[in-house]
């Protein structure tokens, strides 16, 4: 099996999961098999790509992106425990709001997202394995900071939902700051890179975008603070260009559609 990919490399775009989750389905198509001929739930693939990576490559990682590659679109993601330890394989669940021992995964109507970019660099990432090690381990020996700040981020999530829901831009650019905010205290500025908080607070300064990490760094989702949508086409341009004096890209963000599996 060969394959070739336009993700960016090591700059927390998902690219190896997602070269991952391709394989999968294009083996699933080959042998002309079905999530349920492998005793598989759509909530349950998220984690088994996981279990594959963790255990032939050796990557530190959580599901969020296997997540969204499996189900596409726009998804809400709850990992708090009671939804990891509950467990509804019913058909019914699934249409909507899926649970497994893994979180709970809600599907939301991709037009609720407003405007949005994507800026990287893909000389500025790093093995994405690398940069999660440690904070895991600090969480699973119940580092109290690190605890509490990855709870905060967590309910950054819902608090999202509820903007989208409210077609509130504006509060949900609060809510991109204080997620990069939150990952600079929890993983440090070493880690973050000077480069990447340099391009962040440009873009805060100059363009008035609100900035956070895609992953694990290298990549940014970026917003513009005052609600209006995506640039002009003079004014994005400019800010490509000031971007491109850093050595990052812009591009619009576009939402994919849900994903389909063989059942």
């Amino acid at each position: 099996m060969s394959y070739s990919t336009t993700i960016p490399r090591m700059v927390g775009l998902s690219g190896s999961s997602a070269i991952i989750i391709a394989a999968f389905r294009v083996l699933l198509k080959y042998f002309n098999l079905s999530l349920h001929d492998l005793q598989l739930t759509l909530t349950e693939v998220p984690q088994f790509i996981l279990s594959i990576e963790t255990k032939e490559l050796g990557i530190a990682a959580g599901l969020q992106d296997r997540v969204i590659q499996t189900y596409g679109g726009l998804v809400h993601m709850d990992f708090t425990v009671n939804k990891v330890n509950h467990h509804d394989m019913s058909s019914e669940s699934e249409k909507a709001t899926s649970s497994s021992l893994c979180g709970q995964f809600t599907r939301l109507d991709a037009s609720l997202l407003p405007p949005m970019y994507v800026v990287y660099n893909t000389a500025a990432g790093g093995e994405s394995g690398r940069v999660h090690s440690t904070v895991k381990q600090r969480w699973l020996e119940g580092e109290e900071d690190t605890v509490k700040r990855m709870q905060r981020i967590a309910e950054l999530a819902d608090e999202a939902v509820c903007c989208l829901h409210n077609h509130d831009a504006i509060g949900l650019c609060a809510l991109i700051d204080k997620n990069f905010s939150l990952r600079r205290q929890i993983y440090g500025d070493e880690v973050v890179g000077e480069k990447n908080i340099r391009v962040a607070e440009l873009a805060s300064a100059q363009l008035n975008l609100a900035a956070k990490f895609t992953g694990s760094g290298g990549a940014f989702l970026m917003m513009r603070r005052d609600g209006t949508g995506w640039f002009n086409d003079v004014a994005e341009t400019a800010a490509k260009q000031l971007l491109s004096s850093y050595g990052f890209q812009l591009e619009r963000v576009e939402v994919g559609e849900s994903q389909q599996w063989p059942e």
